[in-house]
């Protein structure tokens, strides 16, 4: 489509305008005469891809205002709803037009208004995500020196982008500092609608990346019987994941205490990080500067010479969307004699925790994720464990263990065997800090 098509529109809002868009244009006088100030950071708020109705997606003004709230900033809100709001393919295209558009008013503002590359912070979402790469690296053609101090690409679009070529999608180059989201990795027919390949220097996967708390597709059609039924469950259950990532986002611009960060662990797999294995903050000879990272709009760049970390969280279904995490080990008594009627490669049982801290208690708690898993003697296990914030228990000073047998259908397949703990070790990563619990007694079903 041609820029008369698309129509590009550029919202200012700052401080002095919190509420009231001020339009611009990349137009000398039209930016010598307006609110923007050049002293002051710049965060460019980039939607993407429009489904339904051809309105501008509201989650860009919520976060306009929270940055605001938080920051005295420039923001400019960049409107391509009539290039978003056509056939996917086509949309898709406009992408590497509006990121143009959208370079060459940065370098406009850099020349009218002496703004610097490095103090601008580009956001976007989906395509807007690649928007903003594009944006990147149309400031970089004015030279090396001119590059954007950041871009955070939330859950990047898939099809049409998924290319070892760099220079067709958003990628680390485009900007001094590349962070991203992804909470939509998951394929339906082939096709995901965010991209599951790292493209910053730090990627984040919330709950894995591909299925986020609370969205499913049971949840949308219950939908059907409110008002806005149909529509509402056709948009829950395509995007719930995918706008994950904006709600995200703007949670994370209020999280200014320690006690909402969305920390974000670095970890090989997703599969290691359910193990609570990649908990620890800190490491020997330096090793452990990277791996602890808040995600989101307080993120910083990795250290020293690690240009591409992998960073997994989890997240409750709901804001403020934090948790916090713990690894608990559980070791399990070798005495064969206990074990009399179990076969050497243990048996299967379900596996209930609760903590209980200074100021209360957890609801309790299904490990491994509610499936049953095999107890061996003399083996130790380990699960990750999170508590929503919102119930502070303080410090943990002791755990409830409670275990299930599989249903048997007859009494010969059900042996009365117990379970023996030896001790339990919870490592909370939030303080940094582990406990050793002893078992007072033997733990019988």
């Amino acid at each position: 489509m041609s820029p008369h098509k698309i129509q590009t529109e550029y919202y200012l809002r700052t401080r002095q305008n919190p509420n009231v868009d001020q339009p611009i244009i990349p137009e000398a006088s039209n930016l010598t005469n307006s609110l923007f100030d050049p002293t002051k950071p710049t965060k460019i708020i980039i939607h993407g891809y429009v489904l339904l109705v051809a309105n501008f997606p509201e989650w860009v003004p919520q976060v306009t205002e929270t940055i605001l709230y938080q920051e005295d900033v420039n923001v400019i809100q960049i409107n391509w709803v009539k290039g978003a709001h056509v056939e996917y393919d086509n949309a898709a295209s406009n992408t590497r037009l509006v990121g143009a558009q959208v370079g060459f008013l940065i370098k406009m503002l850099m020349e009218v208004r002496n703004a610097r590359a490095e103090n601008f912070h580009l956001v976007g979402f989906s395509l807007g995500a690649h928007v903003a790469g594009f944006a990147g690296k149309t400031v970089q053609q004015a030279g090396k020196r001119h590059t954007v101090g950041r871009i955070t690409g939330l859950d990047p679009a898939n099809p049409g982008f998924n290319s070892d070529n760099s220079s067709v999608r958003l990628d680390r180059s485009d900007a001094k500092f590349v962070d991203v989201i992804h909470t939509d990795t998951h394929t339906m027919l082939n096709m995901a609608s965010g991209m599951n390949r790292n493209l910053g220097h730090a990627d984040f996967y919330p709950n894995g990346g591909a299925y986020q708390t609370g969205c499913s597709a049971w949840k949308a059609m219950r939908n059907i019987a409110e008002p806005r039924g149909m529509r509402s469950t056709v948009t829950d259950s395509t995007t719930c994941d995918h706008l994950r990532a904006t709600q995200l986002f703007k949670e994370s611009i209020n999280a200014t205490g320690s006690e909402h960060f969305m920390s974000a662990y670095r970890c090989d797999s997703y599969e290691k990080f359910k193990r609570g294995v990649c908990l620890r903050c800190s490491g020997n000879n330096g090793k452990g500067r990277n791996r602890c990272r808040r995600m989101g709009y307080w993120a910083t760049p990795p250290h020293g010479k690690q240009n591409q970390v992998q960073y997994y969280l989890t997240t409750s279904g709901h804001a403020p969307f934090t948790v916090k995490h713990y690894q608990v080990q559980i070791h399990w008594r070798n005495d064969t004699a206990t074990y009399s009627n179990v076969n050497i490669e243990g048996f299967k049982a379900k596996l209930y925790l609760t903590l209980h801290g200074e100021r209360g208690s957890t609801t309790e708690i299904a490990l491994n994720d509610g499936a049953t898993f095999q107890v061996i003697a003399g083996k130790t296990t380990r699960f990750l464990v999170t508590q929503d914030t919102a119930q502070d228990i303080g410090e943990i000073q002791r755990v409830t263990f409670r275990w299930e047998r599989p249903t048997c259908w007859t009494w010969f397949f059900c042996p009365t065997e117990n379970i023996h703990l030896k001790r339990i070790k919870i490592f909370d990563a939030e303080e940094q800090r582990r406990f050793d619990l002893c078992s007072r007694e033997n733990t019988d079903r």
